[in-house]
């Protein structure tokens, strides 16, 4: 599997023209050159909620995301594709 590696600004510009209307970026955390959280704003009830980046996931893993539950796993809220070349 290939390892992809955002920075900062590509996701940020990805976000701005792709992402959900219904989530704002609110910053980024990174350890070294690896962004390993993504906060954003819910804009319906103002609560933050976490993000994951995940680069080209398979069909199959995406089918059953939304169907993980687990007390120790946050629920998904929504699946976002920002499926663009960078």
């Amino acid at each position: 599997m290939e390892k992809y590696v955002f920075k900062a600004s590509e996701i940020r510009y990805l976000w701005k023209h792709r992402g959900s209307r219904d989530y704002e970026l609110k910053y980024l955390k990174a350890k070294g050159n690896s962004i390993t959280s993504i906060i954003f704003e819910d804009i319906r009830n103002g609560c933050e909620v976490s993000g994951k980046l995940v680069a080209s996931p398979r069909e199959g893993e995406a089918y059953h995301w939304p169907r993980l539950q687990h007390k120790n796993l946050a629920p998904l809220l929504q699946v976002v594709s920002i499926n663009e070349k960078i």
